[in-house]
């Protein structure tokens, strides 16, 4: 099965686009296509750069779509994320599912999750707007373009954006209402941004994501991993990739090595050797340190009233 993903960005990339590229170069098997109107800071042979401005995607998408676009602002773009595979057809030609992927995050394991889920009984892959994969088929486009949808409508013709990629009335229930499948399952780590801690956003979690008082995040050789503390025993599961939900983290001193990690840290990010066999409960306890309830539920309360904290 051949996977592409598109990354739509203009405007300065954010500090830490180093390590997403180098994050997803470790998916040999599938193609990355950075679309926009600034150089990458490296250069991967899948991870490739088509320079546009932001005024050719519009023309782009008006042309695909047959209809006037809202397009003057790079963050609208997101309203368009489960339709960039085909306004760049060029890019997905030839490729059975196509992605959209938010540069705020480290990228796990693609092929494998897609392996593990049954990839291909689905239509779309994961309903909310960091990462997706969609099938590279004209009846999903004709879904997600239904022109009696009065959400589809709004969204081409506000300049805000709706969230078309993943709120209710938007791409997600347009398929399903056509009969089509989308996997929803939580297989990824959107990290809360109410918490100094790193933690699972309370933002739509479900029983799959339980955060433990002593955890710790990583990525590490291709693959995103999350151990936890439950009694005496280190706990451990796999996740798609995670997601900083707008924690602006600087770049790491260095890339990674081929036995680092990059551990997530409630301030930075760490690029260091773990044990092997995993990272030990000294480590998990210290890296990401948990300092009681009372403290977090204070913690909680001022940081949502501050400017640029979202509650959920």
């Amino acid at each position: 099965m051949k996977l592409c993903v598109i990354a739509v960005y203009f405007g300065e990339y954010p500090q830490i686009m180093p390590l997403w590229q180098h994050c997803c170069s470790r998916s040999k098997n599938v193609s990355f296509f950075v679309v926009g109107d600034r150089p990458l800071p490296a250069e991967y042979p899948n991870v490739i750069r088509v320079p546009m401005t932001l005024g050719e995607f519009r023309r782009r998408a008006e042309e695909v779509l047959k209809t006037k676009a809202v397009l003057s602002d790079p963050y609208k773009c997101c309203d368009y994320k489960p339709l960039f595979g085909f306004i760049l057809k060029e890019l997905a030609a030839g490729f059975d599912y196509w992605g959209f992927c938010d540069v705020d995050l480290l990228m796990g394991d693609i092929e494998g999750f897609a392996r593990r889920y049954r990839l291909q009984d689905y239509d779309k892959f994961l309903s909310l707007g960091h990462f997706s994969l969609i099938k590279n088929s004209p009846r999903v486009f004709a879904a997600l373009t239904d022109p009696k949808s009065p959400f589809y409508k709004k969204m081409l013709s506000v300049p805000g954006t709706i969230q078309f990629d993943e709120k209710p009335g938007g791409a997600n229930d347009l398929l399903a209402e056509a009969g089509m499948k989308v996997f929803d399952e939580r297989v990824f780590a959107d990290i809360s941004k109410n918490w100094k801690r790193i933690k699972f956003s309370e933002r739509f979690a479900d029983s799959r994501n339980v955060n433990a008082p002593r955890q710790l995040f990583f990525w590490q050789k291709g693959r995103v991993f999350r151990y936890w503390l439950q009694g005496e025993e280190i706990k451990s599961e796999e996740h798609l990739y995670i997601h900083f939900r707008k924690r602006n983290y600087q770049m790491p001193p260095r890339l990674p090595g081929e036995d680092d990690a990059v551990i997530v840290a409630p301030g930075s990010l760490l690029v260091k050797k773990l044990p092997d066999g995993g990272p030990d409960r000294q480590t998990v306890c210290s890296l990401n340190p948990y300092r009681g309830r009372l403290f977090e539920a204070i913690e909680c309360k001022t940081l949502c009233h501050i400017p640029g904290y979202i509650k959920k």
